[in-house]
């Protein structure tokens, strides 16, 4: 993909002053300290005698603060060297931000002192409406003294070291070397940058960097290296017209003999800033007051990138041409503590030639999430009408950063999402949407309910419970927020096998997996708010009236299709009309269904060949659940809609609702067949909390089964062979099920584009910024779903045996994400690389085999023993393999063969013998890899509490154990023939009602 070059050279000015008084005289002098924290870290590693009571006597030694309600609180001195002042200037831009912050209730005032957190009405180092550098404040009023000289104009070239001992500098002045010795001690004052080159020209530094260049080392030290700054970005608004721009206020006559007069107004501001603020992230982490982001509100003036920015003209012209003369303003947005780490390294070794300074700015992409959400917080003024017209203009200055004013990209680049230099741009146009809820640190020691797991279904659970004011709810989910770029739909595979999720992989299968490593398949699982549902492929699919039917009559009661068809609408806020008038659906819920923004030649060949082959096309969550389904996602404005966006983040406001990320519970206290709480690791300490109405499990499947075991609640034998405590002998881990595929590639027109180019096509990409729709707004390629019946059909005429995906092809799904073996990657998909195809996935949708989970031992951080007994029945083999045979004949048929559709000519390795015939090669196909849907359900089976197969009963309380209740997939005793996402949040909702139905509050 082509890269976007703003700055020539891609590099940046690097401001660094070169006077007596440094970079004191040419910055914006803002008096910020950076929090206690920062310091204190300082001695944690290891700089004893750094900490933040260390220091503090010497800012408050060095400070004259004039401002009393600031120095009031002892954090502050007087009589210092240094001048700190408030500038004596108020623009009306300073008066709307500070009352846009009062309004969402920050605290307003002194920064550095006790609170770190909020808006700084800022003060600066001015005396008298001028500026007050170190050189004015430590060295004139010391000029007399008879032992202290200052030479200007002296270039130090090198540090002279002799046996290990610095002797004195080497520097030349009016054209002259020369050499002073130093008695007691040399002390570098070079600033950062220079420092450090000045070292290595004289000898130490890393040995490698030396040798490159020459010079002896003296000393092999990390010299250059750890190289950390506060990169900066800025969103740019609209001003109202009538507003004088700050150009205009620093030449108009008024205002220039007011600073001469009174040394006030514009020309007293420090460059037109008027208001920092310092907040933390959503998805904050460390202690509580720390903040993780810096915004500065200042006037905008358009010298600022033209002169000063490296900025090339037709990118200044394009973005601040037509505001030049206009008022305007900046909101810089700075993230305070970075992750990314550059360095300095030398150019030569002539002292004259300036070194390498690479600051690596957004490499660690936790950073780039971070000045993402910083630019979010700008927006929290764009409704105070005192400055702004009714729609602010948001200038996108995404594509490069720059050095901002002293103090102190995300993980989302870490993901691998293949969008290169313009994710931030992505990034930035996604924050309309609230992506997470707030999470706290602080616990209480007892919440009337703990739901274990934020994922699909206890973010459900968790947020419906709240709705009743007198109770109290607690969240703990063992992963963290999810990455932004979560919300790019395309994106979803990147996150599988990434730490939003748990990374397990099956045990090996006895009846398939020739091809795959260790006969293991990966097993994705969302580990973050909203769970799988972060990850997967959001397809909006229920099953079919018959599965919840067949529920109830296995003793489910209550939960026939009638039961639940409401609960599926009251989840929903489905807003494709075409689809809502059949009755089936739901609108004003919190989860929004939308077909994709995305077609693409795919698409309409399939539902052709659909329609001359006399197949239903539309709807397949309504009457009809055989034909072709136009697909629908959880997907709102092209961005994914997962249970924490649709139900955490509009409740996370509610002080009855505590939300807790990276909360990793290990047991269930059960005392007397009662649970009383959890035990939990929380931040490196074992935490317990007390559960004083239920706990409610919603780890997921796989997880729910591990915990109770370890809890005490499973097989009396797995739990004996572990010398777990039996508090109860239930059927925990058994009956899972899951939606095993095949998958089938097959070649297309080579004039078409791959789904991996088109992910990176700088033009899809900016479709999807300004409009949210094309390829990346797509579900991973997926275009059409067919739920059809196979040959040998037998139950109701109306239920479908197979599902079939047609998606456009990408090799790294195979390749990465499948576990499977090199030489069959290689092998079938080797030829296939960088050339356009697709799959024709084949789904099981009513499996007959039945897997488990088991314990791998008693500690909860070791993964469960996950089995799912693929094709232990071989009846599920021949479902597969004549969905196999479906996927060919619409293969070849005339409409797919219009695009290039063939098979592909490679063969699976150890099925050559059996290429040309049909059934044995999809059986040998089906038999060598197969993948997981990740539809795992039934390990903690719902039902009548009097059949021994079942765990809990229809109001999903665990048998035998009270206060205990289990809401996720785990109690699904059918699988339905969908999806199970949506399913999953059903089941949350009912059990919500069937929880609040046992709360009496008294308001």
């Amino acid at each position: 993909m082509e890269k976007i070059r703003v700055l020539y050279a891609e590099a940046l000015a690097f401001p660094s002053g070169k006077t007596i008084g440094g970079s004191g005289v040419i910055n914006s002098m803002l008096y910020v300290r950076g929090n206690k924290h920062n310091y204190n870290d300082w001695a944690k590693q290891g700089a004893t005698g750094w900490s933040y009571d260390d220091v503090l006597p010497y800012f408050k030694k060095m400070e004259d603060n004039e401002n009393f309600e600031y120095v009031k609180n002892g954090y502050h001195g007087v009589k210092g060297p240094v001048t700190v002042t408030k500038p004596r200037y108020n623009s009306p831009l300073k008066l709307a931000v500070l009352e846009a912050a009062l309004d969402k209730g920050y605290h307003v005032g002194d920064i550095n002192g006790p609170k770190s957190l909020g808006f700084y009405n800022f003060q600066a180092t001015m005396r008298n409406g001028q500026r007050c550098s170190a050189a004015k404040a430590y060295l004139v009023p010391n000029d007399h003294k008879k032992n202290l000289d200052i030479v200007s104009d002296a270039f130090v070239t090198k540090i002279v070291i002799e046996d290990l001992q610095a002797k004195g500098v080497e520097f030349n002045i009016d054209g002259l070397p020369r050499f002073v010795k130093a008695n007691k001690e040399v002390i570098m004052a070079a600033g950062t940058i220079n420092t450090a080159q000045l070292l290595m020209l004289s000898g130490i530094g890393p040995k490698e960097e030396l040798e490159k260049h020459r010079i002896p080392v003296k000393a092999d030290l990390p010299v250059g290296k750890n190289l950390q700054d506060h990169a900066t970005t800025s969103v740019n608004f609209e001003l109202n017209d009538d507003i004088p721009t700050f150009g205009q206020k620093q030449v108009q006559r008024s205002n220039i003999l007011e600073y001469v007069t009174s040394k006030a107004g514009p020309l007293a501001s420090t460059q037109g800033a008027n208001v920092l603020a310092f907040l933390k992230e959503n998805n904050h982490t460390g202690p509580h007051c720390v903040p993780d982001l810096q915004l500065n509100f200042l006037e905008g003036s358009a010298i600022v990138p033209e002169t000063q920015l490296n900025i090339k003209p037709e990118y200044f012209e394009a973005i601040f041409g037509p505001y030049v003369n206009k008022p305007f303003y900046w909101c810089l947005a700075q993230v305070i503590r970075p992750k990314s780490r550059g360095e300095v390294t030398l150019r030569s070794a002539d002292p004259y030639e300036p070194p390498i300074i690479d600051p690596k700015y957004l490499s660690n992409p936790r950073d780039m999430e971070a000045i993402v959400e910083d630019l979010d917080h700008s927006m929290l003024t764009e409704n105070n009408s005192f400055v702004f017209q009714s729609t602010s203009k948001v200038a996108m200055v995404l594509d490069f950063v720059f050095p901002p004013l002293p103090y102190n990209l995300t993980e989302e680049a870490s993901y691998h999402p293949p969008y290169g230099p313009l994710l931030p741009l992505i990034l930035f146009s996604m924050m309309a949407q609230k992506h997470t809820p707030v999470t706290t640190r602080f616990i209480r020691n007892s919440y009337d309910y703990v739901v274990v797991g934020g994922g699909s279904a206890g973010s459900v659970v968790a947020a419906r419970l709240a709705e009743k004011e007198c109770v109290s709810v607690l969240l703990l989910e063992a992963g963290k927020p999810p990455p932004k770029t979560t919300d790019i739909p395309a994106a979803s595979r990147s996150f599988i096998m990434s730490d939003i999720d748990w990374d397990y992989y099956t045990a090996p299968q006895e009846h398939t997996g020739n091809g795959l490593i260790n006969r293991s398949l990966a097993w994705p699982s969302g580990k973050t708010l909203g769970g799988s549902g972060v990850i997967n492929a959001m397809l909006y699919l229920r099953g079919n009236r018959h599965d919840y039917d067949d529920w109830e009559k296995q003793g489910a009661t209550g939960w026939s299709y009638d039961d639940v068809l409401p609960y599926f609408k009251k989840a929903e806020d489905n807003v494709n009309f075409e689809y809502v008038k059949n009755g089936y659906h739901g609108i004003n819920g919190p989860l929004t269904v939308s077909k994709p923004r995305y077609n693409s030649p795919l698409k309409p060949a399939v539902l052709q060949a659909a329609l001359e082959k006399g197949y239903h096309v539309g709807d397949i969550n309504g009457p009809k659940s055989i034909g072709f389904y136009d697909l629908q996602a959880n997907i709102r404005n092209g961005q994914r809609c997962s249970a924490a966006k649709a139900y955490l983040a509009p409740n996370d406001y509610r002080t009855n609702l505590d939300i807790v990320s990276g909360a990793f519970v290990k047991k269930i206290v059960i005392d007397d067949l009662e649970a009383k709480g959890v035990e939990f690791d929380f931040e490196g300490i074992p935490r317990f909390v007390r559960a004083d109405k239920e706990v409610i499990l919603s780890a997921g499947t796989t997880n729910t089964a591990q915990l109770l075991m370890l809890s005490g609640i499973g097989p009396k034998e797995e739990l004996e062979k572990h010398n777990i405590p039996v508090k109860s002998d239930l059927p925990v881990g058994k009956n899972m099920q899951d939606h095993c595929s095949s998958m089938l590639p097959f070649e297309l027109d080579e004039n078409l584009e791959t789904f991996g180019a088109k992910q990176t096509d700088k033009d899809n990409i900016l479709q999807y910024v300004f409009s949210k729709s094309g390829p990346l707004a797509s579900v991973l390629g997926e275009n059409v779903l067919a739920f059809l019946k196979n040959e040998n059909h037998t139950g109701p005429d109306d239920v479908p045996d197979v599902e079939l995906y047609f998606l456009e092809g990408s090799t790294t799904i195979p390749e990465k994400q499948l576990n499977i073996k090199p030489e069959y990657s290689e092998a079938i998909y080797g030829p296939y690389k960088n050339k356009p195809f697709y799959f024709c996935w084949t789904q099981i949708l009513h499996p007959k085999s039945r897997g488990e989970v088991t314990l791998r031992s008693a500690n909860p951080y070791d993964p469960p023993v996950i089995d799912p007994k693929y094709f232990s029945e071989p009846s599920d083999l021949d479902t597969v393999v004549n969905g196999m045979k479906q996927c060919k004949e619409f293969a070849s048929s005339e409409p797919l063969k219009k695009i290039g559709s063939k098979p592909f000519s490679t063969v699976y390795p150890g099925c050559e013998d059996v290429k040309d015939d049909d059934e044995k090669y999809f059986r040998c196909v089906a038999q060598a890899v197969v993948l997981t849907q990740s539809h795992q359900v039934g390990t903690a089976k719902m039902g009548d509490p009097n059949d021994p197969t079942t765990v809990v009963d229809p109001k999903l309380r665990v048998k035998t154990v009270s206060n205990l209740r289990i809401v996720d997939a785990s109690i699904i005793p059918i699988i339905p023939g969908g999806n199970m996402n949506n399913p999953t949040m059903m089941v949350a909702e009912k059990a919500s009602d069937i929880i609040k139905e046992t709360i009496q509050c008294d308001f």
